[in-house]
């Protein structure tokens, strides 16, 4: 009796629990299954399209060009670290006019280039209006440094007067009473 009644609220050859259950969470098996469909299938379309060697100049030249962006920005970098050692006016014009770049834009240099390499990168935090009016107040400020160093790398030489002036020739040939310079000259025996 309690089996026709279990058969009647379940179902007859059904798992009516098994199924109300993969309704509300999938089943585990399956989803692994499915999982490694998907996976097989992705690497036999890799193996398809990787199969076909490459053999002209164009796939080269792409391949190179695809490989250049780590090196180059890398190599940048250490551009940038040298530079103060090679010329230090030069780098500090470089650092005092990247000062006013305001922080949103770092933010989106910083997301193209973490997306470049395959990161990610939140920038929900950022204060567009914020980082823009601090670059504006910051602006007048960066302008005299600016100013200031461009005044520095003024280097043309300067050509000594060769003009005389009579008042210092006067003071240099005539003798004055220094007393030390008396002294030297008692002991020296002038």
């Amino acid at each position: 009796m309690i089996r026709s009644i279990l058969s009647i609220l379940f179902g007859g050859s059904r798992n009516l629990p098994v199924e109300i259950i993969e309704a509300l969470r999938p089943n585990a098996e399956a989803a692994a299954q499915r999982g490694y469909d998907l996976d097989a299938a992705v690497m036999s379309q890799f193996a398809a399209e990787f199969s076909q060697p490459r053999k002209g100049w164009f796939d080269q030249l792409v391949d190179g060009l695809n490989r250049l962006p780590r090196p180059l920005m890398t190599f940048g970098v250490f551009v940038i670290l040298m530079l103060p050692v090679y010329d230090i006016v030069l780098a500090t014009e470089v650092f005092t006019a990247w000062s006013i770049i305001p922080g949103p834009v770092w933010a989106v240099f910083g997301v193209i280039v973490t997306f470049f390499f395959g990161g990610r990168m939140q920038t929900q935090d950022i204060d567009f209006s914020r980082g823009m009016a601090g670059a504006a107040v910051a602006l007048p400020q960066v302008l005299e440094q600016l100013q200031a160093v461009r005044a520095m790398t003024d280097r043309t030489p300067q050509v000594a007067s060769t003009d005389t002036d009579a008042a210092a020739t006067i003071e240099v040939v005539q003798p004055s009473d220094n007393p030390a310079i008396s002294a030297w000259r008692n002991e020296a025996g002038g």
